[in-house]
């Protein structure tokens, strides 16, 4: 276009559009900032990792897949549709993660967790405890109501073990066959006659949810082993959800004040480096929402990171371009000088970060991985649409005759020179000295490693009023017979008040330990405490193990 005028009104309109699309979206291909995938960090849900118990060995690719598939039927027959289950194929381990629903109030998942990883082999065994047939036999499974009024649990065999059911129960005349799931028997009837027709029921069921949940677990299937959880985090969905307004409203503030500063400091060029940032993140928000890839705390912080380095970009340029001014050069040689000089610096240090984060996608999984991705989009985007853009928007803008002045730029002023090569060896010593202190203050006190790396649990529970905490203590003491240290706290972002109960030692704790901490601490007590937030760990990542 011979035309350069209109080059900045086109770039505005293209922000303008991008923006809005980022925002609302359009329709269901293109999603935007509120139809975000959100991670369980931000959003309030669940994460387990599940790790096979009792084998002597490392579980098979081919096992850990069979495992992951029983848990996904588990998973749809809790309704619980949005969620990610992985393998980690070097820890043998499974790993879960699913959000809360936005209406979610009666859900319990200290108890999904329990029953995701419960084996739930059923087996019908004779009076000897011979297996004779398995769940593996069973091709349906339903519950019914007989002819007493009573829940009972209907199923289907398949072909095979229609004829091995036939064969026990003609074997079996006269003594009782035993049903049981794993090693519980849940019904121990006796056989009259053989029994034909691949069909059977279960009865024996208290109630029609009872009936239920061994249906739904004999349609899921048997695990190819057993499975048990030490390592978990539940984030309570209204602490999720005041956590990331208190989030957006930082990033807004955030922006606004780097926004102010750059305008205020390098006039013109600020003006358009904000229009170019609110370009670029319209664009990183795009990335993310429309392949619906989840965005977590770890994600937003790759976001902000890649955004920093997109200001951090301009202001190189801004400067180098108050450098040139100074020279004496016109302002349209100063701003192409500009940007050529300040290009090599923001390319080294994009191509440097690009690196890094294309390493934690390839090597990372989970949090990291959601890190590398928004760091990596970010970085590429700085390059290609960021700088570019600020380019093409600022040589327009300089055609006009009223911008295409020095006034509109800040022009570097002489300053007085710090002669550090004089004093280098001041600062040499100082830097030695703060080295050495902090080599004896560590060798001293020792490194204070997180629970990640030395296991042990951290409850947070929400209340009201006021909370007696070397009671609660005693309480909890007794439930857990380890060192236990309660305190309260005030949660920033919220403004709740928090009870925080953290448990030592290099074990994690199980949901059932879990539910009787909460029913201990609100017997007899005023406040009625919930939980806000789980995080229960063995050692995570230690020498020799690494879990991401």
């Amino acid at each position: 276009m011979k035309n350069k005028k209109l080059h900045i009104w086109i770039a505005l309109v293209v922000i303008a559009f991008f923006v809005c699309l980022a925002i609302f979206g359009c329709g269901d291909s293109i999603k935007g900032i509120r139809d975000m995938r959100f991670g369980i960090d931000i959003r309030g849900g669940v994460e387990a990792v599940f790790e096979p118990a009792g084998l002597k060995t490392k579980p098979t690719k081919e096992q850990l897949e069979m495992a992951r598939d029983v848990i996904e039927t588990r998973l749809d027959a809790q309704n619980i549709l949005d969620r990610e289950v992985t393998v980690d194929e070097k820890a043998g381990d499974i790993i879960v993660r699913f959000p809360w629903k936005s209406d979610e109030k009666d859900f319990d998942p200290e108890t999904a967790i329990q029953e995701l990883g419960e084996m739930a082999e059923l087996t019908f065994r004779g009076e000897d405890n011979t297996v004779y047939v398995k769940g593996a036999d069973v091709s349906k499974s339903q519950v019914a109501v007989d002819q007493q009024n009573r829940y009972v649990v209907e199923l289907e065999f398949t072909s095979k073990g229609a004829k091995k059911f036939a064969d026990a129960t003609e074997k079996l005349v006269g003594q009782t066959m035993g049903i049981y799931m794993d090693e519980e028997l849940i019904s121990n009837p006796t056989v009259n006659a053989k029994i034909t027709g691949g069909k059977a029921e279960i009865t024996g069921m208290a109630s029609q949810e009872e009936a239920q949940n061994l249906s739904d677990k004999i349609n899921s299937g048997a695990l190819p082993f057993s499975m048990e959880t030490t390592n978990y985090n539940t984030i309570s969905p209204t602490l999720g959800n005041k956590a990331l307004n208190a989030m957006a409203l930082a990033a807004e503030i955030a922006l606004v004040l780097t926004c102010l500063f750059m305008i205020a400091w390098y006039r013109l060029p600020g003006v358009i480096s904000c229009l170019t940032l609110a370009f670029q993140v319209a664009l990183q928000v795009l990335v993310i929402s429309v392949p619906q890839y989840t965005i977590t705390l770890p994600g937003i912080a790759g976001l902000i990171l890649s955004a920093g380095m997109a200001v951090d970009a301009n202001i190189i340029i801004s400067e180098r371009i108050s450098e040139e001014l100074k020279k004496g050069n016109s302002v349209r040689t100063a701003v192409k000088n500009g940007y050529k000089r300040a290009f090599s610096s923001v390319l080294d240090g994009n191509v440097t970060t690009a690196v890094v984060a294309g390493i934690l996608m390839v090597l990372g999984s989970g949090t990291m991985l959601s890190f590398g991705y928004t760091l990596l989009t970010g970085v590429i985007i700085n390059l290609l649409a960021g700088v570019w853009m600020s380019r093409y928007m600022l040589n327009s803008v300089i055609r006009y005759k009223i911008f295409n002045q020095e006034k509109w730029f800040r022009k570097k002023k002489e300053k007085k020179i710090l002669k550090f090569a004089e004093t280098k060896k001041y600062f040499f010593l100082t830097s030695v000295v703060l080295l050495m202190a902090g080599v004896i203050w560590s060798s001293v006190n020792g490194m204070k490693l997180d629970t990640q790396f030395t296991g042990g649990v951290i409850l947070r529970y929400t209340y009201s009023g006021e909370a007696d905490t070397g009671k609660i203590q005693k309480e909890v003491q007794d439930v857990v017979d380890r060192n236990v240290n309660v305190q309260t706290a005030k949660n920033s972002a919220t403004g709740e008040k928090n009870l925080v109960i953290t448990l030592s030692g290099k074990k994690g704790l199980t949901p059932e330990q879990q539910k009787e901490i909460l029913n201990t601490i609100n017997e007899g007590n005023t406040n009625q405490f919930e939980t806000a937030e789980t995080s229960a760990i063995e050692p995570y990542i230690e020498i020799g193990r690494a879990h991401v």
